[in-house]
């Protein structure tokens, strides 16, 4: 639900104990992440679930007057939130009452923050590496333990020596209480899926895979247009059960490049000719972009040949560093592309690539593409200010508003044939 009235009702529940540390941890390491109006609307939400009245819902009204926000600036901030799986949104509206509820997990410890490749390298991507570090030493171990010392800590038996058969401990009080539980980042690959087939299909025991991996799993999985089931029977063929890792993960990204298949185009009447004027080839084009994985993209762009493996590295590469999303991401393959006479330079892209990650604005694939529009015209005017006589190539993409009643182009997809006609043309257009 992408937009809230002043006559919506809400309900905060807390489904996490969190504590001062929490705070500490959502202020240094989600903020830079998120921003400050959405670090403030989860403390908000989190101060009025404490809040000791009669009632347990508020109006938006409520809401809109206390953080004094627009409805607009909430909505971002409250989907910035979901995204790191700080809150889960839902919505009912039943005879015109609009109802949310916002359930209110919390932060990562600082150890869970740092191991997850994702927020590790959005932190990086976003406030620099020498920041970053300064941020981790101060959530630092500090542990001096000499070896030489010999643990002599009390067992639970030595102070309390239980009668094990006592009825007391064979009860269960039937009623769940609260943990720190931090929410889940929500991702296309469903993991419940994944499990299934690994277990139907194979002799692994899922729950030894460790949270790294799965996270590395699902990160190939959306780069080379892996669907579970088939990610499954490639964790197989590499998993090695003598191994204390045993998932490697350049075996893994090996076998995710050779799975992924590369059909050859069928051929097809043209489309109609509105596709090559401006908007309308813009509009297609960011449909494109959404709907296939950065390799799929790279093939079209192409003509459908297999991308060469130092491509695959520099792409994955990317994509490991800074975790765009796929539209975000193929918006700076192709414009490394037509800046770079149809050559993938890593050292190119991964400072575009930086660049885009700088700017917290950029959030879908049209915003990135009017960036890198920018970008390209304040490039050329300081060629031409400098009076250099080099041609630079220029990224000449009409530049279009988002609208409320645009939204087909992010939610219709192109049929195949429709992305190889369009492919033909882009590549037309680079030659």
């Amino acid at each position: 639900m992408d937009y809230l009235l002043d006559s919506d009702f809400y309900e905060v529940q807390v489904v996490s104990l969190i504590t001062n540390i929490d705070r500490d941890v959502l202020i240094d390491l989600y903020q830079p992440l998120v921003g400050a109006n959405a670090v403030m609307l989860y403390l908000t939400l989190y101060k009025k679930s404490k809040e000791d009245d009669s009632t347990d819902f508020y109006t938006m009204s409520d809401l809109f007057a206390t953080m004094n926000l627009s409805a607009g600036q909430i909505v971002d901030a409250r989907k910035a939130l979901e995204a790191v799986g700080l809150i889960q949104t839902y919505f009912k509206n039943e005879q015109e009452l609009r109802y949310f509820i916002f359930e209110i997990f919390a932060p990562k410890s600082p150890k869970d923050f740092f191991d997850d490749v994702l927020f590790n390298g959005l932190l990086i991507s976003y406030v620099g590496e020498k920041n970053a570090e300064k941020l981790a030493f101060k959530y630092q171990l500090h542990r001096r333990l000499n070896k030489s010392f010999a643990n002599i800590s009390a067992s639970f038996r030595d102070v309390f020596n239980p009668n094990y058969s006592d009825k007391s401990f064979r009860t269960n009080l039937g009623i769940e209480t609260l943990g720190h539980e931090s929410g889940r980042v929500r991702t296309d690959f469903h993991l419940d899926t994944f499990f299934r087939a690994i277990d139907e299909n194979t002799q692994i025991n899922h729950k030894i895979l460790l949270p790294s991996d799965l996270l590395e799993i699902e990160r190939l999985s959306s780069l080379f247009d892996i669907d579970e089931v088939i990610m499954a029977r490639i964790v197989q063929d590499v998993y090695d059960p003598f191994n204390n890792l045993h998932l490697n993960c350049d075996k893994l990204l090996d076998a995710c490049k050779s799975a992924a298949t590369y059909p050859l185009p069928k051929k097809k009447a043209n489309l109609s000719s509105g596709i090559t004027s401006g908007t309308t080839l813009l509009a297609e084009k960011i449909k494109m972009m959404d709907n296939r994985s950065p390799i799929r993209f790279l093939q079209y762009l192409q003509n459908n040949t297999q991308p060469a493996d130092s491509d695959i590295q520099i792409v994955d590469y990317i994509s490991k560093k800074y975790g765009f999303s796929n539209g975000v991401m193929n918006a700076i393959i192709d414009y490394s592309l037509v800046k770079c006479n149809n050559i993938l330079k890593r050292n190119y892209i991964d400072k575009i690539a930086s660049s885009v990650a700088r700017d917290s604005s950029i959030k879908t694939t049209l915003d990135a593409m009017n960036f890198l529009k920018r970008d390209s015209k304040k490039q050329r005017e300081n060629v031409l200010a400098s009076n250099k006589t080099d041609e630079m190539p220029s990224y000449d993409e009409p530049k279009i508003e988002k609208k409320d009643n645009e939204s087909s182009i992010e939610d219709d997809k192109l049929t195949p044939d429709e992305e190889r006609q369009l492919a033909k043309i882009l590549n037309r257009r680079r030659e």
